[in-house]
């Protein structure tokens, strides 16, 4: 179903997405950008529907007003409500080498679960209409997840949150430091540092979205969204399994927990500690870029299908 919907976007996107110089699991920004992005990429009659969503909802606040006024800071809804925490990652077992397919494993339900049931809700023009608005928060929020490489991982250290860090960033830990300092340190306020006297909080993610989407190429977008959520997840997988991540002890084509642990055994004395230095941040800085690039592309034309007539 996700395919076809998908295929018919693509006739559409192809028509509509000219080079960007021409048009135009992560942190709060991080989410924010992803659905800023896609949203910019919409087709106006995708964004008319979409804003009639926001325009229609019935979610308020304590004040009365609308809970969700804007596409792309509602896409935090799932991190604020976690209604279904399972779905924010796909935890494979230690001796998975490869994401070959669109099963969650272990038969719970996971991020592609989330993204083919999201992508027919907010499709279903006969649930409410928050029912719809509500899938396609989530839809942008899953998506932005299953692009952030350690929400792709193994499930005996949590995807890097057993995995201790020293060195450049607050983060305590490696998942950490893809959620958040990756972001924030080469992304958000690398071409527009954080300034509280000139700059609400978000306008430099709104800035990097501007060049985010100038800089990217459009036969590499094409590409982009000619593939199916499960490569997404390969994509995150295969990144995370690199030795340079520093995330796993390749062994082989094995990718064990440290040098002497296969998998991790739970106890804190045997965590392992990495060290988050300024070469790291720059090696993978243009990783983090590329992935929330994609993810918004992604996005824009998973929505785009859904909601098309």
């Amino acid at each position: 179903m996700l395919k076809k919907m998908r295929d018919l976007a693509l006739i559409i996107v192809a028509l509509t997405w000219v080079l960007p110089s021409q048009a135009q699991a992560w942190s709060k920004f991080g989410h924010v950008l992803v659905c800023e992005i896609a949203y910019r990429q919409l087709t106006d009659d995708a964004r008319d529907k979409l804003n009639a969503l926001i325009e229609n909802q019935s979610f308020e606040d304590e004040h009365g007003d609308q809970l969700y006024p804007s596409f792309n800071h509602g896409c935090l809804r799932e991190d604020q409500v976690r209604q279904r925490p399972s779905e924010h990652y796909i935890n494979y077992p230690r001796d998975w080498s490869r994401v070959d397919n669109a099963q969650c494993p272990g038969g719970r339900d996971c991020l592609l679960s989330a993204i083919e049931l999201d992508a027919e809700r907010l499709a279903d023009t006969s649930l409410s209409n928050d029912e719809r608005l509500a899938a396609a928060l989530a839809l942008g929020h899953w998506i932005g997840d299953i692009h952030q490489p350690m929400h792709v991982s193994f499930s005996d250290d949590r995807g890097g949150n057993s995995v201790n860090k020293r060195g450049r960033c607050g983060a305590s830990n490696l998942h950490a430091v893809w959620d958040r300092c990756l972001v924030e340190r080469r992304v958000i306020f690398v071409r527009e540092p954080a300034n509280a006297d000139e700059y609400a909080e978000f306008t430099p993610m709104y800035r990097a979205a501007d060049w985010m989407i100038e800089d990217a190429d459009h036969d590499a977008i094409m590409g982009w969204v000619a593939t199916e959520p499960w490569e997404w997840a390969a994509e995150s997988f295969d990144q995370i399994r690199q030795a340079e991540v520093h995330y796993c002890i390749k062994k082989g084509d094995a990718c064990w927990y440290s040098e002497t642990l296969r998998s991790y055994d739970g106890d804190e004395d045997n965590q392992r500690t990495v060290v988050i230095d300024e070469a790291y941040l720059d090696r993978f800085g243009p990783v983090v870029i590329s992935r929330l690039t994609q993810a918004g592309y992604r996005l824009a034309a998973t929505m785009e299908a859904a909601l098309s007539d």
